[in-house]
């Protein structure tokens, strides 16, 4: 297997795909502008089997300490140390999955239903610098370019999942989200041989340049000084 990426062609990295990952996931880390100013950000990944209480939450109203604990981390209401935290919200699409059974339930419907937690918890309604619906998989599209793909995904999401985009529109116009969200596509390269991918960072580099645009840097000492 070592040697398969000397098929690939010369002028592209090529790496192996990590394993999946289960469970909650905190990553910091520093991105710093075109301008050298400094940003502090902070993904959180949230568990998969977080949507499935989520699912749970919507439909029969049953609650969990683990779901508690999302609800504070999202909005707040308990611990006011964190109201201040401005955020970003990437909602993961798999393209071509939205019949695709997870946990038991549909993509579709998984996606409904988190939609609905949102607007009940009014995780939305204050902080929020950005909606992001990121379609991965996107390579499956064998798109022209990034633009094309873009279009693609855009034309996908408005097919597949039309009644959520008019609900996340009208959740987005009643929180006062003027921007509304953006749909991008994400992609990790051409995948050959389930476990080999030859990288295209376009689609990674357009979402850090979101995550750029939409946070705060560093204040500079003297903007600090001057209460700036």
């Amino acid at each position: 297997m070592d040697n398969l990426p000397q098929c690939f062609n010369v002028g592209g990295s090529v790496t192996k795909l990590p394993a999946s990952t289960s469970g909650t996931y905190e990553m910091s880390f520093d991105i710093v502008d075109n301008k050298n100013r400094l940003r502090k950000i902070t993904l959180i990944d949230f568990a998969g089997e977080i949507l499935r209480m989520i699912y749970e939450y919507s439909v029969k109203g049953t609650e969990s300490p683990d779901l508690d604990a999302l609800k504070t981390l999202l909005t707040a209401d308990n611990l006011g140390v964190r109201r201040n935290n401005r955020k970003l919200h990437f909602i993961v699409v798999e393209y071509g999955a939205q019949d695709k059974m997870y946990m038991g339930i549909k993509q579709r419907d998984m996606l409904e239903r988190t939609l609905n937690y949102i607007e009940d918890t009014g995780t939305f309604k204050n902080n929020t610098n950005g909606i992001f619906l990121v379609v991965t998989k996107a390579d499956k599209l064998r798109a022209e370019n990034y633009d094309d793909c873009r279009r693609k995904v855009e034309a996908y999401m408005e097919n597949e999942y039309h009644a959520f985009l008019g609900n996340l529109r009208r959740i987005c116009k009643e929180n006062g989200i003027g921007y509304g969200f953006e749909i991008l596509p994400f992609t990790l390269g051409n995948v050959c041989f389930q476990n080999y991918c030859k990288l295209d960072t376009q689609y990674a580099e357009e979402i850090a340049k979101r995550i750029v645009d939409r946070s705060y840097p560093e204040k500079r000492w003297w903007e600090r000084v001057l209460g700036l």
